[in-house]
């Protein structure tokens, strides 16, 4: 099933929700043919290419998502991403919600990264969930007050043995703001 007929199938705004599927795939495939892992990017890149919060440093391990067995789950936000109003005020909220989403990651080996655009301007203030060869997630209508939800979202994510974020659990900003969920490569098929 290809990303339009999964947006027939689910419901969903058809253009929105291809436009973050285009966008993530594209993404994805990228980072998964140069050898992506998720692990900090010593320095911002710019240019809408992916890049770490400014001030993320590796830290101990205190809380949230742990070593022995538990997966290394990144979030990307949006730092471009406006507010309900479509201000275009700086810091934009899409740069809050990642400030806020790194500081309330502190002390977990959850990766906060950001990156210019997700493509999914209609559901403004979005993020993604990676797991290496995982399932990716694609979230929209978020507000800078939801980093919690980010890092539960995450911290169910790496617990999960089966790749998927569990619905059971999951906060409700991210079951009613799920845009997109993209597969990993080795789980593509060709069309026969």
């Amino acid at each position: 099933m290809d990303a339009s007929q999964a947006s027939l199938a689910h419901g969903a705004d058809d253009t929105s929700r291809d436009a973050a599927a285009m966008s993530v795939a594209k993404a994805s495939s990228a980072l998964t043919a140069s050898g992506f892992t998720p692990t900090p990017n010593p320095s911002p890149q710019g240019g809408g290419e992916l890049g770490d919060i400014a001030g993320e440093s590796p830290s101990p391990l205190r809380g949230g998502v742990r070593g022995g067995g538990a997966a290394t789950i990144t979030i990307v936000v949006c730092s471009s991403c406006r507010d309900e109003t479509g201000s275009d005020a700086h810091p934009r909220a899409g740069a809050i919600l990642g400030q806020r989403t790194r500081d309330a990651a502190a002390g977990t080996d959850i990766k906060v990264r950001q990156v210019e655009c997700l493509g999914n301007c209609k559901r403004r203030l979005s993020a993604a969930l990676l797991r290496e060869n995982c399932w990716s997630y694609v979230f929209g209508d978020l507000t800078p007050d939801s980093a919690p939800d980010l890092i539960t979202g995450a911290n169910l994510f790496a617990g999960s043995t089966d790749g998927l974020i569990p619905w059971r659990g999951r906060p409700d900003s991210l079951k009613r703001g799920l845009v997109a969920r993209i597969p990993p490569l080795d789980l593509l098929k060709d069309i026969a």
